[in-house]
């Protein structure tokens, strides 16, 4: 017997008539490359996306066809993530911190035919232009003319009518391939045209001054960042005290797990961490830590110690953790793969048939990290699979040990690596930042993380640095770290 429901497609144009419909007068407010703010309304913002939506078929868009962009977060590119799919076209993001090869590679693989790029970003468009294929270039102008070779951005806006007709689009076609400009913006621009919110954009101004000051003006109740950039945030709270008067607001952190300690001192100026944990994969979101509501009144440090875990599988997502002995018990202890499945979880890659041992063979995603279920159903990531040190046949989190470290008043951030060992086969070296230049002893870290690790889980050897390096997305870059340590000689 079949369901007698609609067959209502569950495509993105809904959800741009529901913004300009319904929410017309709601704000969105981003902050452009020379620190001004620029405002406008779902409105105009649904105007001008279907306006988008026009001219990219007049200029010869298919269905299914790719649009690249390459811009920081602001209305263009809100602009670009309804417009582009409305056209029938898959929005094509480039993640610009990447290597010009890499943007390269990308770009080509995807099959983009036209690019829509920040003028602020045309250095970038420059080294990799003679290595992609785009037909046509359109320039987001802040002020000059367009370099010869690409054209307007609004130009291109100008050649729509207004006589604008949605495509006959069907939900199992691709829209969008991550972002704004990584997995899809944690899905922040949907959810701001699905609810009519107002939408702060902060563009390419992420220093913890801007922000915080975005955040005040513009009355920020929600706010999305990788543990880096709320470090830096607290970081300039404690050097500023009074400086900001922020109100009440919720932190949602992914990206790589939230130190306690920062948990902690986010609470401690009213903010409240909402952790959260998925991959390109996942659409990006398969996990959400918010606390069940027999944990309200639990004290303080055991509702921490809740918000520091991964969370709750999302509705309609599973989550199994698999060892060699098969699908361990949820004792938050038994280490193994965290596997997933759901309806927007990636069952292949595009044309990449070789990658096809990353599902299981009953169709679970393989994510490449190690974790942990509770009882209460919580997970937590202990490490990616090749982030784990193997210390005389024993496992060591990497993360774990990192969580510990930043939570010392005189560290600013920790990566903690494996590092070949002639005895052990791996130990931990931890490369640390200290806080405002502070001077460090390493037998005085040593003794502050033994109260919380073994003797032989404790890092063997510490460097000191400014400074470390992180991915496109603000993780630790620990590739970069083992292969600047590969030849570490440990004492005798």
């Amino acid at each position: 017997m079949n369901g007698t429901m609609m067959n209502y497609p569950l495509t993105l144009p809904h959800i741009l008539e529901r913004a300009g419909k319904l929410f017309p007068e709601g704000e969105i407010v981003s902050r452009l490359p020379d620190h001004s703010l620029h405002g406008y309304t779902y409105g105009d913002a649904y105007h001008r996306a279907r306006r988008l939506a026009e001219a990219l078929q007049k200029i010869g868009l298919q269905r299914g066809d790719r649009v690249a962009t390459l811009m920081w977060n602001h209305y263009a590119h809100f602009e670009a993530y309804l417009g582009i799919p409305a056209a029938g076209g898959v929005m094509h993001t480039l993640n610009l911190r990447l290597a010009p090869c890499d943007v390269a590679y990308i770009a080509n693989h995807g099959g983009a035919r036209f690019l829509i790029v920040d003028e602020i970003l045309l250095p970038l468009y420059d080294q990799v232009k003679n290595q992609t294929k785009f037909e046509r270039v359109f320039v987001v102008l802040n002020r000059t003319e367009p370099p010869p070779g690409t054209e307007s951005y609004e130009k291109l806006l100008n050649l729509a009518s207004g006589d604008f007709q949605y495509p006959d689009l069907d939900e199992n076609e691709a829209a969008s391939v991550v972002s704004m400009f990584h997995v899809n913006g944690w899905g922040m621009p949907y959810a701001g045209a699905m609810t009519g919110c107002k939408l702060v954009l902060p563009g390419p101004c992420l220093d913890a001054e801007s922000l915080l000051e975005l955040m005040e003006t513009q009355g920020v109740t929600v706010a999305a960042g990788v543990p880096t950039i709320w470090l830096n945030i607290v970081d300039c709270l404690e050097k500023n005290p009074g400086r900001w008067k922020t109100r009440p607001m919720r932190a949602l952190i992914g990206g790589a797990a939230p130190p306690l300690a920062l948990i902690r001192e986010l609470d401690r100026f009213g903010i409240t961490v909402v952790q959260g944990w998925g991959l390109t994969e996942s659409s990006p979101e398969a996990t959400v830590g918010r606390l069940k509501k027999s944990m309200q009144d639990w004290p303080a440090e055991e509702k921490y110690a809740v918000q520091a875990k991964a969370g709750l599988p999302v509705p309609l997502v599973d989550v199994r953790i698999v060892n060699d002995s098969g699908e361990v018990p949820r004792d938050g202890k038994t280490l193994g793969e965290v596997q997933l499945r759901g309806p927007w979880v990636a069952g292949s890659y595009y044309n990449l048939p070789d990658e096809k041992t990353k599902w299981t063979d009953d169709g679970w995603f393989r994510t490449g990290d190690v974790g942990t279920l509770d009882c209460e159903g919580y997970l937590t990531i202990a490490d990616r699979a090749k982030d784990l040190i193997k210390s005389g046949g024993e496992w060591i989190s990497s993360v774990d040990l990192e969580n510990a470290l930043v939570a010392h008043p005189d560290l600013l951030e920790a990566a903690v690596i494996a590092v070949p060992h002639p005895k052990w086969q791996e130990r931990p070296l931890a490369i640390v930042v200290p806080r405002n230049g502070a001077r460090m002893d390493p037998a005085a870290l040593r003794d502050f993380l033994a109260v919380k690790f073994a003797k032989w889980q404790l890092p063997d050897a510490f460097v000191f640095v400014e400074q470390l390096p992180h991915t496109s997305t603000g993780k630790l870059l620990k590739t970069e770290l083992r292969s600047r340590y590969q030849n570490w000689e440990w004492e005798r």
